[in-house]
């Protein structure tokens, strides 16, 4: 995975695809550098171009949770602030929310069908075709989760499993802290390279 870097305050845009995980969001969100947060002026243009704050992406993230209710015993991880000034693409906070619930209604899917569960898959079927259509959905290439999920229904999960494994951390936030720590490592170690603008 590489993260460009540049001199302007770095800018996160609204999810590009259900490869792109939240994890890698997260990573991306603490690694990536930045200008001076007290540029008033600077601010005033990025919330023209439709970029906001980490407080104001957050608030966003918080409001879509109320709309996606996930299953019994589980929630929403905490959005990390990352140690440096960012900017977040208007929708962000909304696409995070979305990919979490796709991803924990997943997971209870597959859970409830190790164990011969059949009302809890049905529920958890049920809670993921609802949200086929959810407007969230555009920041996803044609498919994603909608023909995982399909596989899924007719006896295949493979490709919903390899999902939930790449993009669903079981531990929550601090597996989310713990693979940023282990990806900065790698950086700073020179394993990952950066792009660079220019």
């Amino acid at each position: 995975m590489k993260v460009k870097r540049s001199n302007m305050k770095p800018r996160i845009g609204r999810l590009s695809a259900y490869g792109f995980s939240v994890l890698a969001l997260g990573v991306a969100l603490c690694l990536t550098g930045c200008s001076d947060p007290g540029d008033a002026e600077g601010g005033a243009a990025s919330m023209a171009e439709g970029y906001v704050s980490f407080d104001a992406m957050v608030v966003e993230y918080e409001t879509f949770q109320k709309e996606l209710p996930l299953p019994d015993g589980v929630e929403y991880y905490e959005q990390i602030r990352p140690e440096d000034s960012t900017e977040y693409g208007v929708g962000v906070g909304e696409g995070d929310a979305y990919a979490q619930y796709m991803c924990q209604w997943s997971r209870a899917y597959l859970e409830a069908g190790e164990v011969s569960d059949q009302a809890g898959t049905d529920a958890a079927m049920k809670a993921l075709k609802a949200e086929m259509d959810n407007p969230a959905t555009r920041f996803y290439p044609e498919g994603g989760y909608r023909d995982f999920i399909a596989e899924a229904e007719l006896g295949d999960p493979t490709q919903l499993k390899a999902l939930v494994s790449a993009n669903c951390p079981a531990g929550g936030v601090e597996e989310i802290k713990k693979n940023q720590r282990e990806y900065a490592e790698k950086v700073r170690n020179g394993d990952i390279k950066l792009e660079t603008d220019g």
